[in-house]
C-alpha cells in the first residue's frame, strides 16, 4: 500500500511542477489574453501605418500632373472628361485646390477619384 501511495505521491507531484511554473490556469489564460490583445493592437497599428501611407501616396501628385486651371479642353478630353464635364470644368475656372467646391460640381465624384494623381490645381498667379 506504501507503494501505491509513494507512486500516487509521485503522480500528483509531477502534474503539480507544470501549474507551479507556468502559474495557475487563471494566469495562464490572463498572460495569453494578454499577449494576444497587444499583437492585435501592434498588427492594427501595422495596418493603419500601411493606410496611412497608402494614401499619402496616393495624394501625391505626379509632377506631370495636369493643372485644372490651365488644361485646354484637349487635355481635358485626353484625360478621359467628356464634351459636358469639359465644358463645365472650363468654366467653372480658376479654382483654388483641389477641394473646392467648383471641383465637386463640374466633375463627378466617381471621375475624380479618377484622376487622383493626374490632376492638380495651382492657385492662378495674382
Amino acid at each position: 500500500m506504501s507503494i501505491k501511495l509513494g507512486m500516487l505521491a509521485l503522480i500528483v507531484v509531477s502534474l503539480a511542477l507544470p501549474v507551479a511554473a507556468f502559474g495557475s490556469s487563471q494566469e495562464v489564460a490572463k498572460r495569453t489574453a494578454k499577449r494576444a490583445a497587444k499583437e492585435a493592437t501592434e498588427s492594427a497599428a501595422r495596418d493603419a501605418a500601411g493606410d496611412a501611407t497608402k494614401k499619402a501616396v496616393k495624394k501625391a501628385v505626379a509632377p506631370d500632373a495636369l493643372d485644372l486651371n490651365t488644361a485646354s479642353e484637349e487635355q481635358l478630353k485626353k484625360l478621359g472628361l467628356d464634351d459636358e464635364t469639359t465644358k463645365k470644368v472650363l468654366t467653372a475656372r480658376p479654382f483654388s485646390n483641389l477641394e473646392d467646391p467648383k471641383i465637386k460640381e463640374a466633375i463627378p465624384a466617381d471621375v475624380l477619384t479618377k484622376l487622383d494623381g493626374k490632376i492638380n490645381v495651382k492657385p492662378p498667379a495674382k
